[in-house]
């Protein structure tokens, strides 16, 4: 869960791919932002008050009933993918809650929808193993597919294959380490890079940008999704 209080001024803010998709409430509205292939310029609105929830990789597309790949890099209103009487509903209840109780309502929400449809373990064993390091091929065949089958549900289940599924949860945790105060060198070699100018070729691939650049002083967040930062 994450938030975002008004602000004195409109904020743009760079957005990094990190394989989530997020459920956004913000005034009296609700968006979806889906997983991103690239970073993603956005602009904070300063009269603006943000309720969200992030759904890991693999969650999103089962609390939203459609494939990832349909909203890859795209800001859909929720309504524009369930009944706009559903949604409004939702949105309306979120409206006129408490603080605290929003994001209860936010969580039941999801929670309804996972209890409904759970994310397969399937994909749940998909995503350890790419987070492992585990060869594509032998994934595949640890869960008795093919290599396409495995593309097929990848870009389902996440919005992009696995090869990139890798790609941008190994560049997640490269950022997090960095934003940690890690020396560059120390966290290209703990997250799996060749070396450092493998990670700063990454850096320049998804955000167009050095690493150094990127990291700043704070925390790793999806600010223009609603997140502190």
């Amino acid at each position: 869960m994450w938030s975002r209080e008004p602000v004195g001024v409109d904020r743009d803010r760079s957005i990094l791919p990190d394989g989530c998709v997020d459920l956004i409430w913000v005034d009296g509205e609700l968006l979806v932002a889906g997983p991103d292939t690239v970073a993603q310029q956005t602009t904070i609105r300063a009269a603006s008050r943000y309720r969200a929830i992030r759904l890991p990789p693999g969650t999103g597309p089962v609390v939203l009933g459609i494939p990832a790949d349909e909203i890859r890099d795209a800001r859909p209103l929720l309504a524009e993918l369930w009944p706009a009487g559903t949604v409004g509903r939702w949105a309306d209840r979120i409206s006129a809650a408490p603080v605290g109780e929003q994001y209860q309502l936010l969580e039941r929400l999801v929670a309804g929808r996972l209890a409904q449809r759970p994310v397969p373990a399937v994909t749940s064993a998909i995503t350890t193993a790419i987070t492992g390091g585990i060869a594509v091929t032998d994934i595949a065949d640890s869960i008795g597919w093919n290599e396409r089958r495995l593309l097929r549900h990848c870009r389902s289940a996440f919005g992009y294959g696995p090869q990139t599924l890798r790609r941008i949860l190994r560049f997640d945790r490269a950022v997090r380490a960095a934003r940690s105060g890690t020396p560059l060198a120390d966290v290209a070699a703990a997250t799996g890079y060749a070396d450092q100018a493998h990670l700063s070729r990454e850096a320049r691939s998804f955000a167009g940008a050095p690493l150094s650049r990127i990291i700043g002083p704070a925390p790793h967040a999806r600010p223009g999704r609603g997140s502190p930062g």
